[in-house]
């Protein structure tokens, strides 16, 4: 079965910057004029004034309805959080990363992370599950840029 993985931007608001989340967290958003919530993995740090969560469309999806069907540049959209006890920690040994499908993007995250930071000098294996590719990083920022590119 082929993932279906659509990114979506979200701008940066005030509240956005107050967030503070760490590379792996996750926040909770609200799905526009129902009440109803969606849990989502932030896939970036915040770089220019975004944020990015990997949303897969699922047919008849709550969420996937509302990107797919009435969201439109500009829709407020809330957010609240950061969630979760799953973040990057200072990498002291080789890292595997094993993911399938939108569970990418906290792993996406990390990586933004790791090469603002100068990168690693350990070596960093990704397992995306969904397309049995085995991507191997050694920690330079042009090794993660070409990562990045190679699971879009």
């Amino acid at each position: 079965m082929a993932c279906t993985v659509a990114l979506q931007r979200v701008r940066q608001g005030e509240a956005l910057a107050e967030l503070g989340f760490l590379p792996g967290q996750y926040a909770t958003i609200e799905v526009p004029d129902t009440g109803l919530q969606r849990a989502y993995s932030f896939s970036s740090g915040v770089r220019i004034g975004q944020v990015s969560f990997l949303i897969r469309n699922v047919p008849g999806g709550l969420m996937s309805g509302f990107l797919k069907d009435r969201a439109r540049p500009g829709d407020a959209i809330t957010l609240s959080g950061p969630f979760g006890s799953f973040y990057l920690r200072h990498i002291q040994r080789p890292v595997l990363m094993l993911a399938g499908g939108t569970g990418l993007a906290p792993f996406l995250a990390m990586l933004d992370k790791i090469v603002a930071s100068g990168g690693s000098p350990q070596p960093i294996h990704l397992r995306k599950i969904c397309s049995q590719r085995l991507i191997a990083l050694r920690g330079s920022a042009g090794s993660a840029s070409g990562f990045r590119k190679a699971v879009r």
